[in-house]
């Protein structure tokens, strides 16, 4: 699975997007938010998953937070942190789970912030 930001070159933009996945790459990814809805973990580096391939040197931590925070533009626009309360990383895993079955569509994965994050098989919306 691919992990890029993309900062311009359409609406939504500035974005970060998750594509171009291999069996079973969405289902780890899931189980990822789901530790997270539970609070089995406080964080998850997403970067650093062993099936995540990064461009352009970006990290992207994912944190169980009491505030909705969603997705911040760092000043240094490399290291970004999605922070969510424990429901909305349920409400996050629950979005991932159709494309475990089908490679069909996309989903943006945070309501409006100021970096969307998409999850979509081809990178496209």
């Amino acid at each position: 699975m691919v992990l890029e930001f993309l900062a311009d070159g359409a609406d939504e933009c500035p974005l970060l997007r998750l594509y171009d996945w291999a069996e079973g790459e969405v289902t780890l990814l899931r189980e990822a938010a789901e530790r997270l809805a539970t609070g089995a973990s406080r964080s998850v580096e997403v970067h650093g998953l062993p099936f995540i391939q990064v461009l352009g040197g970006v990290t992207f931590t994912w944190v169980a937070d009491p505030y909705d925070r969603g997705v911040r533009m760092p000043s240094d626009a490399r290291n970004f942190v999605m922070q969510l309360p424990v429901e909305a990383w349920a409400d996050v895993a629950d979005l991932m789970r159709p494309f475990e079955s089908s490679d069909v569509g996309f989903n943006w994965l945070v309501p409006v912030t100021e970096v969307e994050v998409l999850l979509s098989r081809s990178g496209q919306w």
